[in-house]
């Protein structure tokens, strides 16, 4: 440990530490009881750290992780301060903890010592998102059980690839059996993941070549999806009587929509109708990759990419009432220490006149935008066009509000992407071509909360996931004489206690561009959980999953 001690935030030498003490007589004077992780502990002798905010610090706390990651510390404590560190990265095999706050850093928060430690809750799979799953395994026998059928890509596959009773088929089972006691002997769980896949893949017909062939592909020549719609069950095809679909590890900022929606739509209308019912829809969300050992996934680009996929699927199963196995949330309380699902919105700051299009200055989740048109908005804003409120870095993912032509009245659209209704146009019966309107509209989840003169609309949509600067504008062009006043709230994850270091969660790739250490239940550095990290991540969300 270094010779010098931080007193309310403040670097404290020895030598002043005596002066202060000889200075007072040595009465009432107390020595602050710095922990042996301190972040100084960690740093050459001397060395002082910007706790203003005003300095990047960011390669000190870097030197700082790297040593107390080399010591064994899990955790590394900060004093009062701030701590700027815009590119601070590879950080997750230390967890950082104390009274300090980082601002800058991508996806690190420092996390105080007395912290909730997140909840989860099961209210993503209801009775309503098992209708015909209920019905199935009320009557399932040895002959005729109920089916439910794993589709999607290499964490599906092998789930955690030491343990095959750590695979997400056997945790599943396990689960089920919990639920069900002797019933769900009459319960099969059929796993047709294949690596390396995304949505696209799935969608593909004929598969294209190149991928794993596993012993229920009977036939090369058929579809994947053949095998989900025809499930063969004790040599007799059958079909599902629920599909979980888990892609997105592969598909990232690639992702489109469409062919994710084509998937469920092709399993939907092929699988037999049973009860009446089509198979009930599950949709896993994906986790983030590592951030320690591959530097490609280490960037806030290669975590987006997952979470951008997420916060698509997650909407898309909220709005069309599916059921949600939302192991993206999981996995970022676990390691990253927010909860993505449970914003508090800071306090509304006044940004005073802004001119369109405007660029918000910070990167947010979620947010609440307050305009308030001081002149008459009729000739001077809304003649301009629409108003476009991006709802996510997704081009065309936006909500767009205008003023009617023919009543005055304002009427809103809600677009998944370019050219893809969330919702389609709704004109409301209130008016907006008065002087000094104001609109504002919050945007939490898929929830859209709409608010001017006497309207209150709240809608549920589609958004993809993931941070991202909004750019407010008008279809037409930039009103160039209207005043607009803008109030903004941001929407900020609530802190979590983290409790999953990033090697714990996916192992040490020995091909990696980092050193570390070796683990014996294996993962693959990159974006295959060990044994811990499908335990503590995937079967933690599979627990709190109501399967009946």
């Amino acid at each position: 440990m270094s010779d010098s001690l931080s007193v309310n935030g403040q670097l404290m030498t020895m030598d002043r530490l005596i002066a202060t003490i000889q200075k007072y007589g040595g009465k009432n004077v107390s020595i602050p009881q710095v922990p042996p992780n301190n972040l100084y502990a960690f740093l050459p002798t001397g060395t002082l750290v910007d706790n203003t905010g005003s300095t990047d610090v960011s390669a000190l706390i870097k030197t700082a992780h790297d040593a107390a990651q080399a010591a064994g510390w899990r955790t590394m404590w900060f004093p009062v301060g701030t701590y700027y560190a815009p590119t601070l990265a590879a950080v997750g095999n230390v967890i950082f903890v104390g009274p300090g706050v980082l601002k800058g850093a991508y996806r690190k928060p420092i996390i105080p010592e007395a912290i909730y430690p997140g909840e989860l809750t099961n209210n993503d799979m209801m009775p309503i998102h098992r209708k015909r799953w209920d019905q199935a395994v009320g009557a399932a026998t040895k002959t005729q059980p109920a089916i439910l059928v794993l589709i999607g890509d290499s964490t599906t596959e092998i789930g955690a690839p030491i343990d095959y009773a750590e695979s997400q088929r056997n945790t599943i089972l396990r689960r089920l059996r919990e639920t069900y006691g002797p019933q769900a002997d009459n319960i099969v769980v059929l796993n047709y993941g294949i690596g390396g896949t995304t949505w696209a893949t799935a969608n593909a017909d004929p598969m294209p070549p190149g991928f794993n062939v596993h012993p229920w592909q009977t036939d090369l020549t058929k579809p994947w999806l053949y095998y989900v719609i025809n499930p063969l069950v004790n040599g007799v095809l059958s079909s599902p009587d629920a599909v979980i679909y888990n892609f997105g590890q592969n598909d990232t900022s690639n992702f489109d929509l469409t062919q994710m929606q084509s998937v469920i739509a092709k399993v939907t209308a092929g699988a037999a109708q049973r009860f009446g019912l089509p198979p009930d829809v599950w949709i896993q969300t994906p986790y983030a990759p590592s951030v320690m050992c591959n530097l490609a996934q280490a960037t806030q680009a290669g975590q987006e990419g997952r979470d951008f996929v997420a916060g698509y699927e997650r909407t898309y199963a909220q709005r069309y009432g599916y059921g949600l196995i939302d192991v993206g949330r999981v996995a970022a309380m676990a390691r990253d220490g927010f909860d993505i699902r449970n914003t508090r919105f800071t306090q509304t700051v006044p940004l005073g006149t802004v001119t369109f299009p405007f660029t918000y200055p910070n990167t947010l989740y979620d947010f609440d935008f307050n305009l308030q048109v001081t002149s008459n908005p009729i000739t001077t804003f809304w003649n301009n066009g629409m108003l476009q409120v991006p709802l996510s870095s997704k081009v065309g993912n936006v909500l767009l509000l205008e003023c009617d032509s023919a009543t005055g009245f304002l009427a809103y659209t809600v677009y998944a992407a370019t050219g893809i209704l969330s919702v389609a146009r709704v004109l409301t019966a209130q008016p907006v071509n008065f002087t000094n309107v104001y609109i504002d509209v919050s945007v939490s989840g898929s929830q859209i909360s709409i608010r001017t003169g006497t309207l209150e609309v709240d809608i549920t949509v589609e958004r993809h996931g993931g941070q991202f600067i909004p750019v407010l504008s008008m279809t037409g062009g930039v009103p160039s004489s209207a005043t607009i006043q803008l109030s903004a709230a941001e929407g900020i994850p609530l802190v979590v206690g983290p409790f999953l270091l990033d090697v714990e969660q996916f192992g040490y790739n020995p091909g990696g561009s980092i050193s570390g250490i070796l683990l014996p239940d294996g993962g693959n550095g990159i974006n295959h959980q060990t044994d811990k990290g499908f335990k503590l991540v995937t079967a933690r969300a599979y627990n709190a999953t109501k399967f009946g």
